[in-house]
């Protein structure tokens, strides 16, 4: 997974993708969640919408992406163990 992560930082998508399957939909999460922890927070500051509002969509959000990301891995994983 490092050597994955190490790729898509040199702008190497095919190698990453070589190394690990699941690296590039890993990585493109923990960027989208700094991204997303940077627009709620400028949205926060700004308070043009409300906290509640901004819960719910950062949790469906979060979620959404989590799932996205992982389920393909965990999959893979269950299927080694069984």
């Amino acid at each position: 997974m490092s050597r994955a992560f190490s790729a898509i930082m040199q702008a190497d998508l095919g190698a990453a993708a070589g190394f690990n399957a699941y690296a590039i939909r890993i990585f493109a999460f923990f960027l989208i969640q700094l991204l997303l922890r940077l627009i709620i927070s400028a949205a926060m500051f700004n308070k043009r919408f409300s906290i509640n509002k901004l819960l719910v969509v950062d949790i469906f959000i979060s979620v959404f992406l989590f799932l996205w990301a992982f389920i393909p891995l965990i999959r893979a994983q269950i299927q080694l163990l069984t």
